[in-house]
C-alpha cells in the first residue's frame, strides 16, 4: 500500500466516525430528546474530542510533500488500529445516546455524554502520537 493511500485510509476512518457521531446527535435533536442549545454544546464537545487527532491528520495530509513510497506496514497497522479503537469507542457511546433518545426510559443521558466527551478528549494524545509519527516520518 502506498503511503498516500494509507494516509487517506486513516483520514477516512476519522471522517466516517465523525459523521456517524453527528448523525446520532442530530437524531436525538430530531426526536426532540435534546434542545438546540444542548445539541450545539454536544457538537462542540464532540469536536473538542476530535480536535487533537484531527489536527494531526490535517497537518499530515496538507503539510506533507507528495509521497511515492510504500507505507511501513507496522506503522500503518498500528496507526489504523488505534484510530479504529478510538473511533469505535466514540461512535459506540453516541449510538447508545441516540438509541436512548428514541427510548425515553433508557439510560444514556446528555450529561453522561458530555462528561464522556470531556474525559475522552483528555486522552487524545494516545491517538495523536502514532498518527503524528505515521504522517511525519520520512518516506
Amino acid at each position: 500500500m502506498s503511503t498516500r493511500t494509507a494516509r487517506a485510509a486513516i483520514a477516512m476512518t476519522f471522517s466516517v466516525a465523525v459523521l456517524l457521531n453527528l448523525a446520532m446527535l442530530l437524531l436525538a435533536a430530531t426526536v426532540q430528546a435534546i434542545s438546540l442549545a444542548s445539541l450545539n454544546a454536544s457538537i462542540g464537545k464532540l469536536l473538542l474530542a476530535y480536535s487533537a487527532p484531527g489536527l494531526a491528520l490535517i497537518l499530515g495530509l496538507f503539510a506533507k510533500r507528495r509521497s511515492r513510497g510504500r507505507a511501513e506496514p507496522l506503522a500503518f497497522w498500528a496507526a489504523i488500529g488505534i484510530c479504529v479503537v478510538w473511533n469505535v469507542v466514540l461512535v459506540w457511546r453516541c449510538v447508545i445516546f441516540g438509541l436512548a433518545a428514541l427510548t425515553p426510559s433508557a439510560s444514556g443521558g446528555l450529561k453522561d455524554l458530555g462528561d464522556f466527551f470531556e474525559t475522552v478528549s483528555k486522552g487524545a494524545a494516545v491517538v495523536t502520537t502514532p498518527i503524528t509519527y505515521f504522517f511525519a516520518k520520512l518516506d
